[in-house]
């Protein structure tokens, strides 16, 4: 059991709420726990990093459509 009451076990918190909204909502509440600061370093390295991690992730899906 966790010692700290004020932050739900993660696993309790997604497996509430199930599908699309659901998960949402679960990114949301994490996302509010996260402090202004490190929120904000990681949107800087999303927007860094996100474009390759896109253009990687097309090029997988292409790859493997073609294999089919």
């Amino acid at each position: 059991m966790s010692d700290n009451r004020a932050m739900p076990k993660l696993r309790r918190l997604l497996a509430r709420r199930a599908g699309p909204w659901g998960t949402a909502v679960a990114a949301w509440e994490i996302w509010k726990r996260i402090p202004p600061k490190y929120r904000k370093r990681l949107l800087q390295q999303a927007r860094k990093h996100g474009p390759k991690l896109v253009k990687q992730a097309y090029k997988a899906r292409r790859k493997s459509r073609r294999l089919r």
